[in-house]
């Protein structure tokens, strides 16, 4: 899921400073909500289509979901919604992104310890069926 995030990471580092270089104002967010949108839905997905055998990506699937992953965050700083501080200067929105993905980064840590607790558990549950 990790990689999700970075294939979003550069618009989502560029488009601020790209709209303080072309005098827009405000701090655009909707790159980051995009890209933590992108993560969250791959978070749900993949594991969901391991669990199934059998089951694969097939290339004309996997490349335009490549492209949504890298072109949906630039493609998102184009709109004029989701931006906060209107009159202040786009790269306030490089400050602004760390709420989400600290938010993201709890969730993600939280699940892996559910999931290690988890297994863990069958683990000794499995150990003590012997």
């Amino acid at each position: 899921m990790r990689i999700v995030g970075a294939l979003g990471a550069p618009a989502e580092l560029l488009v601020p400073v790209i709209w303080s270089l072309t005098g827009r104002r405000g701090a655009p967010l909707a790159p980051t909500a995009v890209a933590t949108a992108n993560a969250v839905v791959a978070a749900v997905a993949v594991p969901v289509l391991r669990r199934r055998p059998g089951t694969r990506i097939r290339r004309a699937v996997a490349l335009p979901v490549l492209a949504w992953l890298v072109a949906g965050p630039a493609l998102a700083g184009r709109s004029r919604r989701l931006v906060l501080l209107p009159g202040r200067n786009p790269l306030w929105a490089l400050l602004l992104q760390l709420v989400p993905r600290l938010v993201t980064g709890v969730l993600q840590a939280a699940a892996v310890l559910v999931v290690g607790r988890r297994a863990r558990a069958a683990a000794e549950a499995s150990d003590a069926d012997r």
